[in-house]
């Protein structure tokens, strides 16, 4: 070891001393780029007998600014001297580098090796959008110092936008919907069917009115200009309202080469603003994509914006398909079809959201997929007859979006159970001023990786033949690799009267007109992984992260150092379960953005019992004495919530087992009384996996807890075993568990010597599971997991206690909500629940139509009302309390 420092102190030696044998000396100029250069020089002169030749220089207007920068050089040191100044390693919060989120599933593997992008770019893997590529414009001034118009103006869109107002009106089916509406006018008035009689083409021709209003109403108009006086609008407003928006640039070029192979592509990002349906269009405007045409309700279809939306790709849609309930309106069932399948004929992308509405609680709606099904109907409408290989593809992207603070709406207000403001001329106008009166941080968008939505079809099409054999549910066989086909060559299909094929009906939409029970249940399984797909390519924001860490472990306040502490380990338990995050920096300034963000109204900031600014958080000496506590009440907790629970699907599968094992083991875990009898608490895996299956199935409205590909108890399975490996739950020891199954091998050897049994009949002897204990030490993480679903929890048990009151007489739907609304109000206020997220609207809605899914109630339509009652298994006191008896078991107390 000595003779290896000793040749390197002699190479450092060699290389701190000068060519003339003196000690280097930074004073020297030896190394200096004057004389780097001068040397340089001297040495050509010498060798060709003239100097180098000068490269000639453009003369520009900035010529002389460049000469007066260049006069200013900064000092120059040695090569060494740099070498070992500078640092080698950036600390990971000054770093911008994130893991590609929003990869494909496993289930469809052409897509997830096809659109890959491998090349390294020199741009940064997070790229704020509203940060202009630097201009050079050589020629003027003026368009130097407008940088914004001048990008605008340069930036090109080459893409052609097509007429389709004839292909559509005059389709087959637009004119076979046009006959039955005129056949059903006709039998209404009691009218024979005679297309030369008068009433027939009077009907008609309305009938074709009608037809063309219809379509009017729905098309947009895409214009060039209008997206060019946008993106210079949206790039002047955005910067002012938002600090950044962030793309994820190697997801871009993905999207950008995938859209390049001719196939329409088909955007479903999640709905949280009315501003996602401009910010997606101006991101793919920017990166040089074709913007979409975007569903849009006809709500937003007011004076003056309507007209913009509609310029900028809009296209206006019912929220309803039929204005009457029980009557098919086929004119407009044919026009929305025949107007998507047109632009997808065309080429043209799509964007809707398959959430329908804005999400109110911040989590994710349970996907609706009427116009899916559209796009899905098309694509098994280019079936072959022959060989059974389908012609036509889509390429299906999920998208991501993140906000950390709220832009629009007043979620609050329909949480608590107030009824909605529709939008108005003036309410938007409103809306837009009171914009321009905050500040909204940041938003982060994440494009998934394309798939074909020709392979996914053709997976489940295999998936379904396989469960005709084997009895299994497609998203079991789809789940196991093993009953999977061979997917390496799609245009391989074996022509099956099994296979999918396209609703019979030329107007039919999902859920109402649908040729196979099969197609309805891979169309839902589609809906619900992208999904699933956009929700776990969501960032997390500041705010999110703030939110959730004060309302599941702080409820009542923390420190300052504490909540740094806890938000640090949280940010790294995140980024470890493949989620990333929309921040940077260090965790202290991470929080007061957060506080500032979301203001003194939900989170209280003190100092010695004192209220005190965000900014004193800054404050590294002083800022330990500070005090951060949310506010718990109505309504602030719930808009506390909805910033929460974008964290919570993180979670959810062990939330779900840590509630499970509160319901298995009989004793409140999460009441203080029984703190003795944590470490005394005794599972078995099997038990609690069944109560976790039983919860998951009753949340299936609140949470997408796995890709319908995957199998719910083999993901629990997992799950449990990861919370054994972070010694949460702890294991039998490992000399136990040889002299049990020591014990087994022998007693099994015994008794087929003794008695002659066969080794089938010894499978059945009964073996016991292993008993797994609670962690002492991981009490409190344990407690944070459980608290996770307690509002749920809560929510679900006092709305199947309300069910009785359906034993005498069946109610409205509407008024059975108030009730319960109301009686979780009650408790809130009387402090016998200390969670009041409970009450939120969404949440009882959720719960009522989980009672349907499990077949407690049923509902029917009585004229415009919709009615709720108890089916004949639930319709006793004894049925309703078991009920009960179970929900509650998951509860703290």
């Amino acid at each position: 070891m000595a003779s290896m420092m000793d040749s390197v102190n002699a190479v450092y030696a060699k290389w701190d001393r000068a060519p003339n044998g003196n000690s280097f000396s930074p004073s020297k100029q030896q190394y200096s780029a004057d004389n780097v250069l001068a040397n340089g020089k001297n040495a050509w002169k010498s060798k060709f007998k003239q100097l180098p030749p000068q490269p000639e220089r453009r003369k520009t207007a900035k010529s002389a600014t460049r000469r007066a920068r260049s006069a200013v050089q900064p000092p120059v040191s040695s090569i060494v001297g740099a070498f070992k100044a500078s640092p080698s390693v950036k600390p990971p919060y000054n770093s911008w580098a994130r893991p590609l989120t929003g990869q494909c599933c496993s289930c469809m593997p052409i897509s997830r090796d096809t659109f890959v992008y491998n090349a390294v770019t020199e741009m940064p893997d997070i790229t704020n959008v509203l940060r202009l590529p630097e201009l050079s414009c050589r020629h003027s001034k003026i368009l130097s110092a407008f940088c914004n118009v001048t990008y605008t103006y340069r930036h090109t869109v080459r893409f052609g936008y097509p007429n389709i107002t004839e292909s559509v009106l005059r389709s087959p089916r637009s004119q076979l919907a046009v006959e039955r509406t005129v056949q059903e006018l006709l039998d209404q008035q009691g009218l024979p069917l005679d297309e030369n009689s008068k009433a027939y083409k009077k009907e008609k021709k309305k009938c074709e009115g009608k037809l063309k209003k219809l379509f009017h109403i729905m098309n947009a108009m895409m214009s060039i200009p209008l997206f060019k006086i946008t993106g210079w609008f949206l790039n002047t407003v955005l910067g002012a309202l938002l600090n950044s928006v962030q793309v994820h640039n190697s997801q871009l070029l993905v999207l950008k080469d995938a859209t390049l192979c001719g196939k329409p592509v088909v955007y479903l990002p999640m709905h949280r603003s009315h501003l996602d349906y401009i910010l997606l269009t101006y991101i793919l405007w920017h990166y040089g994509i074709r913007a979409p045409y975007v569903a849009a309700g006809d709500n937003l279809n007011i004076f003056g914006f309507g007209r913009i939306l509609r310029s900028l790709g809009g296209f206006f849609i019912r929220r309803r398909l039929d204005k009457e309930v029980g009557k098919k309106d086929h004119l407009y069932r044919a026009v929305l079809s025949e107007y998507l399948e047109e632009l997808l004929r065309r080429g043209q992308s799509l964007e809707f959201f398959i959430e329908g509405g804005r999400s109110r609680s911040g989590k994710a709606y349970y996907p609706k997929a009427g116009l899916l099904s559209i796009i899905v109907d098309w694509v098994l409408a280019s079936r072959n007859e022959t060989d059974g290989i389908l012609r036509l593809d889509a390429l299906i992207v999920p998208v991501g979006i993140s906000y950390e603070k709220i832009i629009d709406g007043d979620f609050t207000r329909e949480q608590m159970g107030m009824a909605k403001k529709p939008e108005s001329f003036w309410s938007t106008v409103k809306a837009i001023w009171k914009l321009f009166s905050t500040t909204y941080g940041n938003v982060r968008v994440d494009f998934c990786q394309p798939f074909s939505l020709k392979e996914y079809l053709t997976v489940n099409e295999r998936s379904l033949l396989s469960r005709s054999v084997s009895g299994l549910s497609p998203v079991t066989v789809l789940g196991n690799p093993r009953l999977q086909d061979s997917m390496q060559d799609l245009s391989k299909a074996t022509p099956s009267n099994d296979l999918l094929t396209r609703a019979t009906s030329g107007n039919s939409i999902y859920g109402i007109d649908i040729s196979k029970e099969d197609e309805k249940v891979v169309i839902d399984a589609l809906a619900r992984h992208i999904l699933y797909n956009s929700m776990c390519a969501t960032a997390i924001m500041s705010t999110n992260i703030l939110a959730f860490d004060l309302l599941s472990n702080y409820r009542q306040g923390v420190s300052l150092p504490e909540l740094i502490s806890s938000i640090t380990k949280l940010r790294e338990t995140i980024l470890t379960a493949n989620r990333d995050v929309g921040f940077v920096g260090q965790t202290r300034n991470v929080i007061a953005h957060a506080c500032k963000l979301l203001g003194s109204n939900l989170v209280a900031i003190e100092r010695n019992g004192a209220p005190v600014s965000w900014q004193d958080i800054y404050d590294e000496e002083g800022g330990d004495q500070v005090k951060i506590t949310p506010n718990l009440s109505l309504p602030h907790v719930l808009e506390l919530s909805y910033y929460s629970s974008s964290v919570i699907s993180v979670f959810q599968l062990k939330s779900l087992l840590a509630c499970s094992i509160c319901a298995a083991s009989g004793v409140a875990l999460l009441d203080s009384s029984t703190e003795d009898q944590f470490s005394s608490v005794s599972v078995t895996k099997d038990e609690v996996v069944e109560h976790a299956i039983y919860l998951a199935n009753l949340f299936k409205y609140e949470f997408l807890f796995i890709a319908p590909c995957k199998d719910l108890e083999t993901e629990l399975s997992n799950s449990f075993e990861s919370l054994i490996s972070s010694e949460l739950i702890l294991s039998p020891e490992a000399e136990d568990t040889f002299n049990e199954e020591a014990q087994q091998w022998t007693s099994r050897i015994a008794r087929k010597a003794i008695y002659g049994f066969h080794e089938e009949e010894l499978q059945d002897h009964y073996v016991p599971d292993k008993q797994y204990k609670l962690n002492e030490a991981e009490k409190d993480q344990f407690r944070r997991l459980s608290v996770l679903l307690q509002p749920m929890i809560e929510c679900y048990w006092v709305v199947s206690c309300k069910l009785h009151t359906l034993l005498d007489h069946d109610q409205t739907m509407a008024e059975l909500t108030k009730q319960i609304h109301q009686d979780l109000m009650l408790r809130v206020e009387q402090g016998i629940t200390n969670y009041g997220e409970c009450v939120a609207q969404d949440m009882v809605k959720n719960a009522l139509h989980s009672m349907c899914n499990m077949k407690v109630t049923e509902c029917y339509d009585i004229a415009s009302e919709k009615m709720i009652s108890l089916t004949d298994a639930y319709n006793s006191e004894q049925s309703l309390n078991e009920i009960n008896t179970r929900l509650g078991s998951y509860r703290p107390l």
